[in-house]
C-alpha cells in the first residue's frame, strides 16, 4: 500500500481498533510504530491526568469567587481573569481529549481513560483537595445563611442583603 492509502485507512475506522497506524490531531503527529503509540498513549494519559486536576482548579475558582464581593472590578480583574485563563485551558484540553477518544484506537482510548480515573483519585479524593473544597462549601454556605438572615431583617432588598452579608463574610475566617 502507498502512503495516501496507509493514511485514508487509519481514518475510516468507525469502530474500536487496535492498530498503531493513527494521526494524533494534527498532519504532523503520525504515529507509525509501536514504541510512537507507547508515547502518546504517555502524552494521552498524563494529558488525562491533568484534565481532572484543571477541573478542580475552574471548580476551585467558581467557588471562590462566588464567595467575593460582586463587583465589576472583582470580575475584571486578576481572579476573573485567572478564572478565564484555567477555563479556556481546561475547554481546549477537554476537545482535544475528545478528539483523541474519536480516533476510535483503543489503546488512546484505554490511556485516556485511565489518565482521568487517576488524575480524579488523585485530585478529588487527596486530603488537601478535600480540605480545601470544605472550606470553600463552609465560607459559601457561612455567606447564603448570613444573606438570608439580612434578607429577613431587611426585608426582600436581595442587593443590599448581598453587601451586607459579604462585608460579614470578610470578616469570618
Amino acid at each position: 500500500m502507498d502512503h495516501d492509502t496507509d493514511k485514508q485507512e487509519a481514518h475510516d475506522h468507525s469502530f474500536f481498533h487496535a492498530g498503531h497506524r493513527e494521526t494524533l490531531l494534527f498532519s504532523t503527529a503520525v504515529i507509525s510504530s509501536e514504541e510512537h503509540l507507547a508515547g502518546a498513549c504517555i502524552v494521552i494519559f498524563i494529558a488525562a491526568l491533568v484534565h481532572e486536576g484543571l477541573r478542580l482548579l475552574v471548580n476551585w475558582l467558581q467557588m471562590f469567587s462566588a464567595t467575593r464581593p460582586p463587583r465589576k472590578m472583582v470580575r475584571l480583574g486578576i481572579l476573573g481573569l485567572t478564572q478565564t485563563g484555567a477555563y479556556v485551558v481546561y475547554l481546549s484540553l477537554s476537545y482535544c481529549l475528545m478528539l483523541v477518544f474519536m480516533t476510535m484506537n483503543i489503546w488512546f482510548c484505554l490511556a485516556l481513560l485511565l489518565g482521568a480515573g487517576t488524575g480524579y483519585l488523585l485530585f478529588f479524593f487527596h486530603p488537601v483537595a478535600n480540605r480545601l473544597l470544605n472550606s470553600l462549601r463552609r465560607h459559601q454556605d457561612k455567606y447564603e445563611d448570613m444573606k438570608s438572615e439580612v434578607t429577613t431583617i431587611y426585608g426582600s432588598n436581595e442587593k443590599q442583603a448581598d453587601n451586607i452579608a459579604l462585608g460579614n463574610v470578610g470578616s469570618c475566617h
